[in-house]
């Protein structure tokens, strides 16, 4: 083999080794980005995940409320019905009373 073809032999294996290099290079940054990007992500996933935690947690609280109050309410309700019924009754059972001393 002649030295030209030789010498440019070596000036190819010289150019592939730094192709190769610049492409292992090109491939750690490229790896490396999109670690970078996948943990921003999963970051940002989670804060949002946080974010609708909370949120649902408060319309959870805040029905709840409503519902405290709604039933709050109907229990109050209930409580004066029964009461003006006992208030009746007991007017009723006075004169009841009265009456069986009276005839007796």
């Amino acid at each position: 083999m002649s030295l030209e073809a030789m010498e440019k032999i070596t000036e190819m294996e010289a150019e592939m080794g730094r192709r190769k290099t610049q492409a292992d290079q090109k491939a750690r940054e490229l790896k490396e980005a999109a670690r970078a990007a996948g943990e921003a992500l999963l970051v940002q996933v989670r804060r949002e995940a946080e974010e609708e935690e909370r949120a649902l947690l408060a319309a959870a609280e805040q029905r709840g409320a409503q519902r405290c109050e709604i039933l709050d309410r109907e229990t109050a309700e209930k409580a004066e019905t029964l009461r003006r019924e006992g208030e009746k009754r007991l007017a009723e059972a006075v004169d009841f009373i009265v009456e069986r001393v009276v005839k007796d």
